[in-house]
């Protein structure tokens, strides 16, 4: 188990820690080890965090880490419950460990980027990207710098472009040792396609002749309006391993996309920086030879441009200062803060102004160094009210360890809305009566995994260097997890949905209102009517109703109003599929020659399929028939209209038909059915879809065709026709015999459902309206093939509604 003490409690077996530091606040402290991470890290210093502003539960951090599975890469932290619970993620390339890093989420796009320090001999560092920063899989790299050294990325979203500025430490640029400060900055890091997309200029933040950066890295800060900040460190003297530094700020007011970019201050004539007045600083080592590091830090209002902070290092032994400017840097107060023996400055200011001052300090109550990490708040640029809450308070347990800061070169603090969130490097020091606290432990000197080591005769598992994270809710913050989804919903009817509402953050979130920008999608009042009141680590469902006009998908944005300052309103999307019953038909209908009343009802039959296809329940209003010959056809099986067809089902249960009953001998006698329908079950709209009828009438007969290999001939020799007396083997009487019979063709008119119809002879038809008794017959056809005749015989039966329309003699 690990442990961490704060100034509210001095021996906590937890590894999340919550310190109410008012009635509106809440600090949180998590150690960010996995456990199932069975290596711990090596020396988890240098930590860094990131915070996606569209969801504050969705956050990134890096610290000095190993590769846990020996991949080849480096992992960075990932926890999607607001820091709560953490995994490793084996997202970078070029290295088997996490060196420095500095990561950022651009904007709302959730893209998360980074400056990733490779653990190699030329100290390159790869600006990397990642869409999703949860998935596994490697960083697109969009740029590879040489000769580089803590960086430090900040990431904006501008005219829907992402705008990424790494400052960095130009590690042996120049004449040793002289080394600059640069701002890379890309005007399109959204867009480019890896890896060598990234459009960058070159911004040297840095003084003249011999003045050059130092060890300390470059930070900047950057406002939604363009403006962006830089503070650095520029030497004026060095003499071994003490160092005498300007302090240097740097301003730009067009997302660095001016001519001359940064060069909105001066100073001495030397455009582009200004020398903070009376700020030499001197380097020296202090605190266990502990190196000066990221002790530079630079916030900017996010509610006034103009209004921006610095705090740095100095001195032995070392000290903090904190300072404001209130015109855009062009002139400076006084030290806000000054504190001593204290390392790691961070800053940064929420939406309401407040200002986060976060530092490590190491004290010497009685019983060994402590180091404590401290996060100072105000409200009033530290005139008078300062909160002051200890998130550590843990023992040096470094103890004869000679190198450099053992938690680090640098901390990390963001504001996102009215929330800071934070990380640092501490001891992790395990508590028991054998490992008591208030003293010195001697620890492996090579960081390695935690170590048995013997105190007093006991074995006790010795301590190790974690990265913690921390948070500080002073406001609601409200989290809508997703949007709604119906799916498919029947027009007509009413599909409902939650909406999850959360509040994330330390205080009471009031909802005081929800509108949809389609009206298909409603929120449902609650009883208590507005404003909801959602209680910190909360969620109110909503009841979403999707009422759908027409059919077809359908969206919307449903948008949340609240009292979070940093997200008054967030619209979610919301979709549904408005779906309806579907007509199905059957195809245009074509009747067989059907002989026209005479003795007996003579009459033609074709099923006609009236049928439900989609996914909702159809309403039918009538089927008729119509038309110019409307009164050949008949409906059978019709039930009585209205009628709802449930999907899948068909009108009559299948049993509906349609009766031709020709009236006359014609060739076409055509009509339709035309079916009628609730085509928009919302409003009551119908429609109407129509099938085309077509049917022959006739006599009693029939209809030769006369083909050789298939294809009809051109004229039949002979046509012979004959009745039998007696049945089928009685005697026959000639009916007819027809010489050099042509081939007939009737082409159906376009637009109906008739179709073409091909014969050499007809009995009872258009051409020969001579009708056959009802009885037996013997046809015979002669053909002259290859100038000799050839004769085939078939016999055929007609009765009294007979014709026999598809008598085909083929040779």
């Amino acid at each position: 188990m690990r442990f961490l003490t704060n100034i509210l409690t001095t021996a906590l077996g937890l590894s999340l820690i919550l310190i109410p530091t008012s009635a509106f606040a809440q600090v949180k402290v998590v150690n960010m080890i996995p456990n199932s991470l069975s290596a711990e890290t090596q020396r988890d210093s240098e930590p860094n965090v990131a915070v996606n502003p569209a969801n504050p539960m969705r956050i990134a951090a890096s610290a000095f880490t190993p590769d846990p599975g020996s991949s080849g890469s480096g992992p960075i932290f990932v926890s999607t419950d607001g820091g709560n619970t953490w995994v490793l993620n084996v997202v970078l390339p070029g290295g088997n460990k996490t060196g420095d890093t500095s990561i950022r989420f651009a904007g709302t796009s959730g893209v998360l980027y980074g400056g990733i320090l490779r653990s190699d001999s030329f100290l390159r560092m790869n600006i990397l990207r990642k869409a999703d920063f949860t998935s596994l899989g490697l960083m697109d790299v969009l740029l590879t710098r040489d000769n580089e050294d803590q960086p430090w990325l900040e990431a904006a979203t501008a005219v829907a472009q992402d705008r990424v500025f790494v400052g960095n430490n130009n590690f042996g640029v120049g004449s040793s040792p002289r080394r600059t400060a640069s701002v890379d900055l890309s005007q399109n890091a959204a867009t480019a396609p890896a890896p060598a997309g990234l459009s960058t200029t070159a911004i040297e933040a840095r003084s003249t002749g011999t003045a050059n950066q130092d060890g300390p890295a470059i930070r900047t800060a950057h406002h939604s309006s363009g403006r962006v900040y830089a503070v650095f460190y520029a030497w004026t003297a060095s003499s071994g391993s003490t160092k005498t530094s300007d302090i240097v700020v740097v301003r730009d007011d067009n997302w660095g996309a001016s001519a001359t970019p940064f060069a909105a201050l001066t100073d001495g004539g030397v455009a582009g920086r200004r020398v903070v007045t009376g700020t030499t600083v001197v380097f020296n080592q202090m605190l266990g030879n502990q190196r000066t590091g990221g002790q530079a830090t630079i916030a900017v209002d996010p509610s006034n441009s103009s209004t921006v902070y610095i705090a740095w290092g100095d001195g032995t032994p070392f000290t903090l200062h904190l300072r404001r400017s209130t015109d855009q840097g062009v002139t400076w107060s006084g030290d806000l803060r000054t504190i001593t023996s204290a390392t790691n400055p961070a800053l940064a200011i929420t939406t309401a102004g407040k200002v986060g001052f976060l530092y490590q300090r190491l004290v010497t109550p009685s019983g060994g160094n402590r180091w404590e990490t401290h996060l100072e708040q105000s409200t009033d640029g530290f005139a008078s009210a300062v909160t002051d809450t200890i998130l550590a308070n843990v023992p040096d347990s470094i103890g004869s360890y000679s190198g450099p800061n053992p938690i680090g070169d640098y901390s990390n603090l963001m504001a996102v809305g009215k929330n800071f969130y934070g990380v640092f490097s501490a001891f992790n020091t395990p508590v028991n009566a054998n490992f008591p606290l208030g003293v010195t432990y001697q620890r492996n000197a090579n960081f390695g995994t935690n170590q048995l080591l013997a105190l007093n005769g006991t074995t006790v598992v010795a301590d190790s260097i974690d990265p913690f994270f921390f948070s500080v809710s002073e406001s609601g913050n409200i989290v809508v997890p997703s949007g709604v989804a119906f799916g498919t919903a029947c027009a007509g009817s009413i599909g409902h949905a939650t909406l999850n509402v959360c509040n994330t953050g330390g205080a009471d979130l009031k909802v005081t209102g929800i509108s949809s920008s389609n009206p298909a999608f409603a929120v449902t009042t609650p009883s208590g009517g507005f404003p909801v009141v959602i209680h910190p680590g909360a969620c109110f469902p909503f009841d979403v109703t999707f009422t759908p006009s027409g059919t077809g998908p359908q969206s919307g944005t449903i948008t949340i109003s609240s009292d979070d300052a940093a997200h008054p309103t967030v619209g979610v999307p919301a979709t549904g599929q408005s779906a309806a019953g579907s007509l199905g038909l059957s195809p245009n209908q074509q009747f067989p020659p059907t002989v026209i009343q005479s003795v007996g009802p003579c009459r033609s039959s074709r099923p006609f399929v009236v049928s439900n296809t989609g996914t909702c329940d159809l309403t039918i209003t009538n089927i008729a028939i119509g038309g110019v010959n409307a009164g050949d056809y008949t409906l059978s099986g019709l039930p009585a209209f209205p009628i709802t067809l449930q999907p899948g089902h068909q009108v009559g249960s299948g049993d509906l038909n349609v009766l031709f009953e020709p009236k006359a001998v014609a060739r076409e006698r055509t009509a339709n059915v035309s079916v009628t329908f609730v085509s928009n079950p919302t409003s009551g709209a119908t429609s109407v879809q129509t099938r085309e009828l077509c049917g022959e009438g006739v006599l009693t007969g029939a209809r030769v065709l006369v083909t050789q290999g298939g294809v009809p001939v051109p004229v039949a020799h002979e046509i012979s026709l004959r009745r039998y007396w007696g049945g089928w083997f009685g005697f026959s009487k000639k009916v007819e015999e027809v010489d050099n019979a042509p081939l007939q063709t009737v082409t159906g008119t376009p637009g109906t459902a008739c179709g073409s119809i091909q014969f050499h002879r007809e009995y009872g038809g258009v051409s020969n309206q001579k009708s056959l008794t009802p009885g037996v017959y013997k046809l015979k056809v002669e053909l002259k093939i290859a100038g000799k005749e050839v004769s085939k015989t078939v016999r055929f039966n007609v009765d009294t509604c007979g014709f026999n329309g598809t008598i085909v003699v083929d040779f």
